[in-house]
């Protein structure tokens, strides 16, 4: 059943060596961590993952997990727990070394600075008694979800082959075409299966889903800002089977397009 969006508990920790949480059965919500300084090391099954400044790390629900400051060392990080709201979902493409596991590193010291500053308006606003303390905290979450996703995009796009980049400018501005792969290898240069291959190494995933999230994105704004029929958003961002268009964006979003569009209209 679909939850309701919203930030469950945050805070600031200083921990010192000795400083364990394990989780064998994970939790139901979703959690963010954001290193600020030291090192803390996080666990999945048998993948560990070591966090220093400027690592965040996001643990998905249902998944067992245990973290604690590395020997010798102190851990300051700050944290929350979650309920993302069914458009934050697109921007969850990080790089996701282990099942269940989200990570990113953030360099830039400026977006660090404004991080740590959502955080800490995320703890004040959990002691507003007013009405408005739920959408307060959804907002102040939104924006570290919208930095991370930001510089998520920055560290992968400038990495790309300068083909890659080409092509995803085609994708994102041709997207409700009939693109097929063999045309976007074209603008690359290649041949189908080594722009395929490249594609895949470089993006993280295929084209044809990468097309569909892309797809995906503008259909949330559709849906959100217009009360054009599922059909006709489908037609719009490139799908001619409306039915397959709504079984893609479930896949991807948790619910129909039509939930989404009344859970956002109600919120």
């Amino acid at each position: 059943m679909y939850k309701e969006p919203g930030v469950l508990v945050s805070g600031h920790y200083q921990q010192k060596y000795g400083y364990v949480t394990s989780r064998p059965e994970g939790r139901n919500d979703w959690l963010l961590i954001f290193t600020v300084e030291g090192e803390g090391n996080f666990q999945i099954g048998s993948f560990h993952h070591h966090s220093h400044a400027g690592d965040v790390v996001i643990i998905k629900p249902n998944t067992a997990h245990m973290y604690e400051v590395r020997e010798n060392q102190s851990w300051e990080f700050y944290w929350s727990h979650f309920i993302p709201a069914p458009d934050w979902f697109q921007f969850f493409t990080f790089s996701e070394p282990e099942k269940g596991m989200y990570t990113l590193h953030i360099t830039d010291s400026s977006i660090q600075k404004r991080i740590i500053h959502a955080f800490q308006n995320i703890i004040n606003d959990h002691f507003d008694s007013s009405s408005y303390q739920k959408d307060l905290l959804l907002n102040d979450l939104h924006q570290i979800i919208l930095l991370l996703a930001r510089e998520n995009w920055n560290n992968v796009f400038y990495n790309y082959d300068p083909r890659i980049t080409e092509v995803m400018d085609v994708m994102k501005h041709r997207f409700s075409e009939n693109l097929s792969v063999q045309e976007l290898a074209s603008y690359a240069a290649l041949s189908e299966s080594r722009f395929a291959n490249l594609f895949k190494q470089q993006v993280g995933d295929t084209v044809i889903s990468t097309l569909i999230k892309i797809r995906m994105q503008r259909a949330i704004l559709l849906l959100k800002h217009t009360n054009k029929q599922i059909s006709e958003i489908a037609h719009e961002v490139g799908f001619e089977n409306p039915f397959y268009f709504t079984r893609k964006f479930k896949q991807l979003h948790g619910i129909s397009p039509s939930e989404y569009r009344n859970q956002f209209r109600e919120e």
